[in-house]
């Protein structure tokens, strides 16, 4: 049994806590910077997906245009020479690259949503920390 002036062994001593506060500032602020410094590396990461996304739908905007050039050309070439193979030839080109536009906006549009730009892991972590400190505060 024990008492205010002889508390048990094992037990904090009263004038144990101001360094028990001090410690638990100290670790709450190592992990705050902790979690922040993986948020920022995280958000990093999404930059560079975001980048390489809108590198995608500008090329994919770009093949585009050289297929509507390339369609032109079709055309003219369709209706001077009716049905010479140059035609042909232009539109399996054009239609080559609208394909390729396609899947590079599409895969770039998709790398754009706003879902895969989120600090999932960050979040995450920080929840968990929060109901960790939570936990440990009440006890």
């Amino acid at each position: 049994m024990s008492d205010l002036n002889n508390p048990a062994p094992g037990q904090p001593q009263p004038a144990d806590a101001p360094g028990l506060v001090s410690d638990f500032i100290q670790q709450a602020s190592r992990l705050l910077r902790s979690e922040l410094a993986l948020a920022k590396k995280e958000m990093g990461q999404k930059a560079s997906r975001a980048a390489a996304g809108i590198a995608m739908v500008l090329i994919g905007f770009l093949l585009v245009l050289a297929a509507l050039d390339v369609l032109a050309a079709a055309a003219v070439a369709a209706i001077v020479a009716a049905g010479l193979p140059v035609s042909v030839a232009s539109l399996i080109v054009a239609a080559v690259a609208l394909t390729l536009a396609a899947v590079l906006f599409l895969v770039g549009k998709a790398w754009l949503n706003p879902k895969n730009l989120t600090p999932d892991r960050s979040i995450k972590n920080v929840r968990r920390d929060i109901e960790t400190i939570k936990e440990n505060v009440h006890v």
